[in-house]
Formats: C-alpha cells, structure tokens, sequence
C-alpha cells in the first residue's frame, strides 16, 4: 500500500494507516470519521485492484481481430475508501 494513494469516498481526504496494523484495528478518516476494520479495508482494496485490472485488461482487448473478451462479474460495493491506481 505505500506509495499508492487511498482517500475517504465521503470526502476524499487522504487516509493514513498505522504501521502493522491488526485485522481488528480501525482505519478512519480524520475529517468526516468514517472508518471500518482494517480487514475489511484491506478486502475493498483488493476488490478495487481487481476491479482495475479487469478494465485494463478488457481495454486491451477491445478492437483486437481473432481475439474476445468475456467479461467476469463485478463487484458491486460501495468501498468506504478508495485506492487511487490511475
């Protein structure tokens, strides 16, 4: 997670995590206070991530002769904190 931007969905004020947090431990954003387990927040950034690279991927193959793309399911969660990949 260092050196990629994660910000609060509400009002997109970067978040810091603390050094070695536990799946217990609470993420929060320290302008509106929304905040969630860091096991849970770890879950939506995979998501997230996994969600970016279906997209990229899908783009590659957009045009592309002799080659498709099926696209896989989405997720369709509302992520409390978001991770800034482009």
């Amino acid at each position: 997670m260092s050196g990629t931007p994660v910000v609060c969905a509400k009002c997109k004020v970067q978040v810091v995590v603390t050094p070695d947090p536990k799946p217990d431990d609470r993420v929060t954003c320290s302008t509106c206070g929304d905040s969630e387990t860091f096991q849970d927040f770890e879950r939506s950034l995979g998501e997230q991530v996994k969600e970016h690279a279906q997209a990229k991927l899908e783009a590659s193959f957009k045009g592309l002769k002799g080659w498709s793309y099926t696209k896989g399911s989405r997720s369709q969660s509302v992520h409390r904190f978001i991770v800034k990949l482009d």
